[in-house]
Formats: structure tokens, C-alpha cells, sequence
């Protein structure tokens, strides 16, 4: 479909055909009139054309997302990043990669179709927030693991001497 205003839009398929199908619906209401595309690896390229106004652009990579393997697109309006949860937990590496397209806006469209402003320093942040969290749970994790075992080893001990 061209777009009747100039205005694109790139949906990147990071979550399955049935969160797609309402992203559309949400992606048409809120941008009128764009153009929509999705950006979906090859095995998805069947099932993204049953949408028949969208077009379908197929990732040239195996694997995830990546910024290693950048997507040489046009200019777009908004990127849109869906995500099967309602924080975007676990989606870092298609956040990463949004961010290498060029777009006015970029958004995350969760599991119950929120947009959600996907901006760089969001990203950032959420980047280290997650590495905080994993360096304190490594830290807290062998100490609990230390203390678990010898009071494993103690009741171990009691138990066999009855």
C-alpha cells in the first residue's frame, strides 16, 4: 500500500502473528493513512502476506535482531517494536536494533497494544538496569548458595548421627 500522506511505517515482527494481527489494527487507527510495513525473517514472510496491504520485507540474516547486522531501510515515520509482555522485558536486542533505523518516532507496542515512547535513553536505561540486576543476583547468588550448603550439610549431619 502507498502511502496516501508520504508517511511510513515499519513494524518489526518480534512477536507472533496473533499480537501482530492487533498491532496492525492499532498501528492503522493511530497512524492513518501510512504506509505499513513489516520487517519479519523469511520463515514469517508467508504468513506476513495475508495481510495483503502491508508490505512485507524479509530480514537477510538468520538469528535474532542485531545490531551486527544492520537493515538498510528507508526513512520512516515510527518503528514499532511489539512485545508479548507488557514491559518489553526480554526484547533488548530488537530495542538495539530499532534504534539503528532511521525514524522519527520509535515505539513499543505491548501485549495489550499500549504505545510506549521507545527513545535511546530508554533503552539505556533498561540496558543498565538489567546489567545491575544480574551483577547484584551473581553477587547475592553465592553467598545464599554458601549458606544453603552448610545448613544442608548441618541437618545432614544431625539426621545421620540419630
Amino acid at each position: 500500500m502507498k502511502a496516501e500522506n508520504g508517511r511510513r511505517v515499519l513494524i518489526i515482527r518480534s512477536s507472533g502473528f496473533q499480537h501482530i494481527d492487533k498491532v496492525i489494527v492499532r498501528v492503522r487507527q493511530k497512524f492513518k493513512g501510512a504506509e505499513i510495513s513489516i520487517l519479519t525473517h523469511v520463515h514469517g514472510k508467508e504468513l506476513a502476506e495475508k495481510y495483503g496491504d502491508v508490505n512485507v520485507l524479509v530480514y537477510p540474516y538468520k538469528g535474532n535482531f542485531s545490531v551486527m547486522r544492520p537493515f538498510k531501510a528507508v526513512n520512516y515515520e515510527a518503528v514499532i517494536v511489539p512485545t508479548w509482555n507488557v514491559t518489553g522485558s526480554g526484547f533488548m536486542n530488537v530495542f538495539m536494533f530499532a534504534l539503528t533505523i532511521k525514524a522519527k518516532e520509535r515505539y513499543i507496542c505491548n501485549i495489550k497494544t499500549d504505545f510506549k515512547s521507545l527513545t535511546t535513553w530508554r533503552v539505556f536505561r533498561t540496558a543498565i538496569k538489567g546489567g545491575v540486576i544480574s551483577t547484584a543476583s551473581m553477587f547475592f547468588t553465592i553467598p545464599a548458595a554458601i549458606i544453603l550448603f552448610f545448613i544442608w550439610h548441618i541437618l545432614g549431619v544431625r539426621i545421620i548421627r540419630k
